[in-house]
């Protein structure tokens, strides 16, 4: 009989235990994705209900010759605020698709006129295209339009194949408890799903992946420990120790992640590899040279870190040419650049050296030609921060004063974690509050475990090194937390590792157990259970939106109705940093400042006329911009620290000699704006939004008659009368200003005056804009009640231009509809009516048709038209108001009852 190989000895239980561990994490990956998954679809309804309502204004129609696939450039999706960034990356990606090729480096979005540079990875770009086109063939929208409704769920896709990979890989190599930790954690370290979660589309995932791998990848390869003789073998009882070939593998693979999270996020990128390298350089000062009956089994291999830092540093070369050759190879040193993959090349050099000391002794010093090439390494390596240091306005932007200022003082993920949590409710300190660097404690307590190898304590050192820098970063700002939580996901990784492949678990005390179990639930099961809490409160209810996201509704209709008037003219508008992204992705219009380090000068541009001391100097500052609209909304408002920035102000002061004080709290307007009544919607009686047109060349008279139809529009009717009466007498001729002049005196029975002036009003237009304007008057009379007046002005109007559908639908509605005999002609107005029939999906002409129809008393075929006009109205999602006054009509005409005003 031939003896039992090594495999075939191992008793029956250990291969149970093998298929229980896989279970375990086979369950963890179950139950992770379905949270994930129920999770994704409540916050995606959430969306879905914002992308199909709106606040009465129809919602813009698709378009498939327009940048974005709806009509005039518009656009429809509303993220939650956490995704504010997605908007700027779906508008990058539609432009890309517009102008053609395959990378994207300037966009015009912000910093009007001008534009502004893209130092965003085209990563991100090109993923949202791919899905945009999977979407396009499958349901047949334009590519723009289906790239937008791939934008909620395009980020959150990445934990597919995360899940299915990361947490089996880890499994073979640091056993079951680890890997399932690691995919509970993808949906229970709140702060890392929140980098993929639905509805938050940016590159913040894939950097938080990046980092994890490229600590996780060196763990694996044995944090630099490897079997002599290049034999394989499961040394201290794990399979991440194995053969040089092996950890090379992984060292490889850990440079390779790095490079690609560096492509990604430089920013992000850059503290992790210190950390790295802090860790591998505290790792190798626990190494002492062993004898030979200590580590028969393991040596420590230096050569890996070189072997990482070039393989980094080629990856990082490989990733900003895939960006950036040839064409815009400039010295912006905020993202990837070849002076940071020479940093990264010698830092691996020189940490070679180092781990090459600690392991054998000889000093990186002890030759010549060694001490010159680490002097070299060493110049390589401080290149990058001494360029940074030295001319920071050339290389470096992110320092400027002015950023750095805004950064710190006004933006919440800039703040330390003590001021943010200032601003947060009991959840959402929970949320940032998390237990997760107790596991430090854990970590120091194997540490103290004197049976504890070498290897294993190098390998709980090098975890902790990028940890503990991004922690650090995060109590600085909280923007980091993200990035340090999924790092200390990889440390608890490495800890159950630790005490489950040496068997050190028995050497912890009864309550260290319990401890550590009652630390792993704090970590895993706060936010399962929230979402579970409320998924299950929600649970067959219509998706309720916050307020937050109700708002965004409101800047969204604002912007499209300010597109729709404006037609085809292009738009630039200043407002604040927040919703100048709002209003450009909305209302496809240009805006000034944004929030990104590309558009310093944006930034600085629009504080300047915020700032402005004079009218004037606001004059000239906004002519250089060319603006049309200001359009300022309460909720970024903006103003007072916008003045602060441009005059180097602490945070607390208070200006109030400003223009931006001046327009928006004053009771003038400047000669050169006209403002433009937006109506809120009842529920946002506590908002305001401010719409002022930049009129540089009109007259004083002009401004008058601007701001007598903003008054007029608003219902102050005295005061819109004065503002006319005022710019008729600084100029007589003013068309418009006869006009509307006209229209109260019509409303006033002072009929020849108001005749007079309406045959001014009418002099030198187009047959159009005298319809128009008589559609305008005669609505002031109809809602006034002067029926008599209305109607002698539309028939004017339809001299002019007999087809004008709006135009024949108001007098057909008076003539149906009025109270008064010698204003009514039901005839008339049956003919009238049926000329709009062509317009079905008009719920207004077909409600007129109705009234005309009832009027001649064909009920029957009146209810007919009401039920079409109601059936148009829902599909139109018009307000519950409208829809409430076509069913009372219905009524009616049901009973058999004209509808008389």
């Amino acid at each position: 009989t031939e003896p039992k190989t090594r495999e075939e000895e191992v008793p029956d239980h250990a291969f149970a235990r093998k298929r229980g561990g896989l279970l375990l994490v086979i369950t963890a990956i179950f139950l992770s994705g379905m949270m994930i998954w129920l999770d994704s679809e409540q916050r995606y309804s959430l969306i879905e209900v914002t992308m199909k309502d709106g606040l009465g204004p129809p919602l813009p129609v698709l378009s498939p010759g327009t940048e974005t696939g709806y009509e005039a450039g518009m656009r429809r999706l509303i993220l939650p605020s956490v995704g504010a960034d997605g908007y700027q990356w779906l508008m990058h990606a539609q432009r890309l698709v517009k102008e053609g090729g395959w990378r994207i480096r300037h966009t015009d979005n912000d910093n009007a006129p001008f534009g502004r540079e893209i130092h965003w990875s085209q990563s991100f770009i090109w993923w949202l295209i791919g899905l945009g086109k999977i979407h396009s063939i499958a349901t047949g929208l334009p590519l723009p339009a289906s790239m937008e409704a791939v934008t909620p769920y395009a980020n959150t896709l990445f934990l597919v194949p995360i899940l299915l990979v990361l947490p089996l890989l880890v499994y073979r190599k640091f056993g079951a408890m680890a890997g399932a930790s690691m995919a509970f954690g993808f949906c229970g370290i709140y702060l890392l799903y929140e980098t993929f979660i639905m509805g938050y589309p940016d590159h913040h995932g894939l950097a938080a992946l990046a980092t994890m791998c490229s600590s996780l990848f060196l763990l694996i390869g044995g944090a630099g420990w490897v079997c002599p003789g290049g034999k394989a073998s499961s040394a201290e009882g794990s399979k991440i120790f194995g053969s040089r070939a092996h950890a090379s593998r992984w060292f490889i693979a850990s440079g390779l992640a790095g490079a690609f999270g560096m492509w990604i996020s430089a920013a992000t990128m850059i503290p992790v590899l210190v950390g790295i390298g802090m860790g591998a350089a505290a790792a190798s000062l626990f190494f002492t040279k062993p004898s030979r009956d200590q580590l028969p089994s393991l040596i420590l291999d230096s050569h890996l870190w070189r072997l990482w830092g070039t393989v980094g540093a080629l990856g990082s070369l490989f990733f900003y040419a895939l960006e950036y050759f040839p064409n815009h190879m400039g010295m912006r040193l905020e993202v990837n650049h070849p002076l940071i993959a020479l940093s990264w090349f010698c830092a691996g050099d020189l940490l070679a050296r180092f781990v090459n000391w600690r392991a054998t002794g000889d000093l990186p010093w002890a030759k010549p030609r060694n001490l010159v090439a680490a002097l070299l390494a060493l110049a390589g390596l401080c290149l990058f921060p001494v360029l940074i240091t030295w001319n920071p306005e050339r290389f470096f932007h992110v320092a400027d004063p002015f950023l750095w200022a805004l950064h710190k003082d006004y933006i919440h993920e800039f703040k330390n974690v003590f001021q943010r949590l200032q601003d947060l409710d009991m959840k959402g300190v929970l949320i940032v509050v998390t237990t997760l660097p107790l596991i430090s404690l854990v970590v120091v307590r194997l540490l103290l475990i004197k049976a504890l190898s070498t290897p294993w304590r190098s390998l709980l050192v090098l975890a902790m090194g990028p940890t503990l820098v991004l922690t650090a970063l995060g109590a600085y700002q909280v923007r980091w937390m993200g990035i340090a939580d999924a790092l200390w996901l990889v440390v608890l990784v490495a800890t159950f590792g630790t005490i489950f492949a040496i068997g050190s678990i028995h050497k912890f005390r009864i309550w260290e157990k319990v401890a550590m179990a009652i630390l792993l639930m704090s970590i895993f099961l706060p936010h399962p259970l929230s979402t579970g809490v409320f998924l299950a409160s929600v649970a067959g209810k219509n998706p309720n939106i916050g307020a937050g996201s109700a708002f965004m509704i409101l800047v969204r209709d604002a912007a499209q109705t300010l597109r729709r008037m404006s037609g085809d003219r292009e738009m630039r508008v200043l407002s604040g940093p927040t919703t100048s992204t709002w209003l450009s992705f909305f209302g496809g219009m240009q805006s000034v400042g944004t929030l990104y380090w590309e558009n310093l000068d944006g930034l600085k541009s629009a504080s300047s006329i915020y700032a402005a001391k004079t009218e004037n100097e606001a004059l000239e500052l906004l002519k250089q911009r060319n603006i049309t609209h200001i359009v300022i909304f309460s909720i970024d408002e903006f103003s007072t620290p916008y003045i602060r920035l441009a005059r180097g102000l602490p945070a607390g002061s208070e200006p109030k000699d400003a223009f931006a004080d001046a327009v928006l709290y004053g009771s003038t307007f400047p000669r050169w704006v006209t403002p433009i009544h937006y109506a809120m919607h009842d529920q946002f009686k506590n908002e305001w939004v401010a719409i002022l047109e930049f009129k540089p060349d009109q007259t004083e008279a002009e401004a008058h008659l601007g701001i007598g139809r903003y008054l007029a529009s608003r219902g102050d009717m005295q005061g819109a009368r004065r503002e006319f009466e005022q710019a008729i007498k600084l100029d007589p001729s003013l068309p418009d200003a006869n006009l509307e002049l006209s229209g109260f005196l019509f409303l006033a029975d002072d009929i020849m005056p108001a005749r007079i002036l309406f045959g001014r009003g009418l002099e030198g237009k187009t047959n159009a804009e005298i319809a128009e304007a008589c559609y305008t008057i005669a609505g002031y009379c109809h809602r006034g009640g002067r029926l008599r007046a209305a109607v002698e002005v539309l028939r004017r109007g339809l001299q002019a231009d007999p087809e004008a559908p709006s135009t024949r639908n108001l007098l057909a509605w008076i003539l149906a509809t009025s109270k008064e005999e010698s204003a009514r002609n039901p005839q008339e107005a049956l003919e009238l009516a049926m000329k709009n029939f062509s317009f079905i999906g008009h719920s207004a002409y077909l409600n007129t048709l109705a009234a005309a129809q009832a009027a001649n008393g064909d009920f029957k075929n009146a209810v007919i038209s009401a039920k079409a006009a109601l059936e148009v109205a829902g599909t139109n999602k018009e307000p519950e108001s409208v829809v409430q006054i076509y069913k009372k009509r219905l009524a009616g005409y049901e009973a058999g009852m004209p509808w008389v005003e």
